[in-house]
């Protein structure tokens, strides 16, 4: 009698334990979900205003909407967890993630022209060209 007794108890406990593991499960499930949804819209509100920079007649913007863009692309990676200490780390890191690597990685580059390079500009055609691959990638990263 008593084992038939403590074998119910024990499923029992083991029913309310697997209970309580779904219903966290859930909950984890839900604010990771609200969590993503707050950093999609974070990107979305930045790449508006990297629209508007390109919008604006001046290569100092066009400079901007580039490094902003790739500032984008970084803030992505590090929200997926992806290994690494810098940009160029993270990018040898993330194949999985990005369909156009080698196009992330020309653009990557500019933007370190940019920075690097003394009296570098970029023209809004090319500024254009590049936020769209970053952008491409970015969507890509944050879906998965």
């Amino acid at each position: 009698m008593t084992f038939t007794m403590d074998y119910f108890i024990l499923t029992i406990a083991i029913a309310i334990a697997l209970a309580i593991l779904f219903l966290f499960l859930a909950w984890l499930k839900k604010k990771l979900a609200l969590r993503k949804s707050a950093i999609k819209k974070k990107i979305d509100k930045k790449f508006q205003e990297i629209s508007q920079l390109l919008a604006i007649d001046s290569d100092a913007a066009y400079k901007t909407a580039v490094i902003e863009s790739d500032k984008l692309l970084d803030f992505s990676l590090q929200f997926k967890k992806v290994r690494g200490t810098t940009l160029g780390e993270r990018l040898k890191n993330s194949q999985r993630l990005i369909k156009n690597l080698n196009d992330v990685w020309f653009a990557h580059k500019v933007r370190n022209r940019l920075v690097h390079e003394l009296d570098s500009n970029v023209k809004r055609k090319e500024a254009s060209r590049i936020v769209k691959i970053f952008k491409k990638a970015v969507y890509q990263i944050i879906s998965k």
